[in-house]
């Protein structure tokens, strides 16, 4: 899985401190994160530890999901 983080590398590093990844600073000071996951709800501990905008690069099947719970996540139920 590919991402890329609006946060410092050291940050990143923080909040995936218990995954193997490669971290690479990227234009504007936001970093690349390169890891093995199972399933994309591995990433929603380290994410909302950061509080920064992300993308998913790849895979698009991770991306979708990630969409997909997000808009379930702001839907007006009352």
């Amino acid at each position: 899985m590919v991402l890329t983080i609006d946060a410092s590398m050291r940050a990143v590093a923080d909040a995936f401190h218990r995954q193997e990844v490669e971290l690479n600073v990227v234009a504007g000071g936001a970093t690349r994160v390169v890891l093995t996951l199972d399933t994309w709800q591995w990433l929603l501990p380290a994410l909302a530890f950061l509080d920064a905008d992300f993308t998913i690069e790849e895979p698009e099947e991770f991306r979708a999901a990630m969409r997909h719970f997000g808009a379930r996540l702001s839907r007006d139920r009352t």
